[in-house]
């Protein structure tokens, strides 16, 4: 619902549901990291995070794996 508010809103939203989460329950990242039971992958830089992120995206899912990534490429 929040990104579809910012969108209607005229941003792009892809961030703002989180920080909706946050501001409503402050302590959601530390809830949700503790009920990740499976190997995660960190990408960091200045450039190429999304074409990174995105080719690490498209290995997993040919593989079949599991994985939970922000395709629009928002911080």
């Amino acid at each position: 619902m929040a990104i579809y508010l910012s969108r209607w809103l005229g941003n792009q939203g892809s961030d703002f549901p989180g920080h909706l989460a946050r501001r409503i329950y402050p302590g959601i990242l530390s809830e949700l990291a503790d009920n990740v039971q499976t190997s995660t992958i960190i990408v960091t830089g200045t450039n190429g995070k999304t074409t990174t992120t995105n080719m690490i995206a498209a290995i997993m899912r040919e593989n079949g794996s599991t994985y939970v990534h922000n395709q629009a490429g928002a911080n």
